[in-house]
């Protein structure tokens, strides 16, 4: 089983996916102990060939057969959601799978709720950030909930949301890079220079964005510390040549000098 999972991997990476889905269909039929995970692998093989209907299909037999297997939700909510099909995850997707987990406070309730209202646009954002709050209250471990919800305070433009949610994040992953930039910017428009370049290099370090590389020569400029800063404001246009802040950090720090 080991080996074959291996082999069908790697048709999957190379593009042989007719292929890829000929062995898991076989795998269904064949060893009925692996048919759980084959199904998921056929899902989304339809999914890469650009097929949602199928995909959808196999998602709807998955999910009445695997009922508390959360994988089949999450793609059948993702599918669904990247579709616009919004009154179907309402209506059908949400109350479905709160039947099958047995708790309507199950993290993956929220979760979808959560990515459903932000589908619903800027009005339901938030009432989506608190959904996926709630969600990572009850499952911390969910990286792309968290870049999500870090999205939606900077769509709302609520540097209390941002600035909370960013530390929390950090409480548990102090290397995020969006969070650090976050955090870096905030404390940088605060004044507090010495702060912001620490939360900066730690979101350069990790993801040298032009954005944070920039944030993080003024940080640096307003110190007078003026040689790094000058690499940094570079390094932002190196990244990005029509930043405007960067062009303005960099003619501010050679009037510096």
């Amino acid at each position: 089983m080991g080996w074959g999972y291996l082999f069908e991997g790697w048709l999957i990476q190379a593009g042989r996916l007719e292929e890829a889905g000929k062995h898991y269909s076989a795998t269904i039929k064949d060893y009925p102990g692996e048919a759980q995970i084959a199904s998921e692998q056929l899902a989304r093989i339809a999914m890469l060939q650009g097929d949602p209907v199928k995909a959808l299909v196999l998602l709807d037999e998955a999910t009445q057969k695997y009922p508390t297997d959360l994988r089949f939700w999450t793609l059948k909510a993702d599918l669904l959601l990247n579709r616009g099909d919004t009154q179907l995850v309402e209506n059908k997707v949400l109350p479905a799978m709160q039947k099958a987990l047995k708790n309507p406070d199950h993290f993956l309730i929220h979760a979808v709720r959560g990515y459903l209202l932000k589908k619903k646009g800027p009005g339901k954002h938030k009432e989506a950030r608190l959904s996926l709050l709630r969600a990572l209250s009850l499952n911390a471990a969910l990286p792309d909930i968290w870049n999500t919800v870090l999205e939606l305070d900077t769509s709302l433009g609520n540097l209390a949301f941002t600035e909370t949610d960013a530390r929390s994040l950090l409480g548990i992953d102090p290397d995020h890079a969006l969070a650090n930039y976050l955090l870096g910017s905030i404390t940088l428009a605060r004044g507090s220079s010495s702060e912001a370049e620490d939360f900066l290099r730690r979101s350069v370090e990790k993801h040298p964005t032009a954005a944070a590389c920039n944030d993080l020569a003024e940080a640096l400029r307003r110190q007078t510390k003026l040689a790094e800063a000058e690499v940094f404001a570079r390094q932002a246009l190196a990244v990005d040549p029509n930043l405007l802040h960067a062009l303005d950090t960099l003619a501010c720090i050679q009037f510096d000098a």
